[in-house]
């Protein structure tokens, strides 16, 4: 949720008339490679920009205790 808020933001700051759910339909239909790199483009975007490796606040090791810290727990 807070990675869609952030998007979303960075986009209307852009003057785009896009929002995050429509970025994540348009990064699954990128083909493509990178040199050096045994995953496909497209997974390379979305690891990056929404599941970083860990220690980036896109781990989801990262931010849910930090979530958990603010929020406490939630069942």
């Amino acid at each position: 949720m807070i990675q869609d808020l952030v998007v979303d933001r960075a986009f209307q700051q852009a003057g785009l008339s896009l929002d995050a759910e429509q970025f994540r339909g348009m990064m699954g239909r990128v083909h493509g490679s990178v040199p050096g790199r045994a995953a496909d483009l497209k997974t390379l975007l979305w690891n990056t920009l929404y599941d970083a490796d860990e220690g980036y606040f896109t781990s989801p090791d990262t931010v849910t205790p930090l979530l958990r810290e603010v929020f406490g727990e939630v069942d």
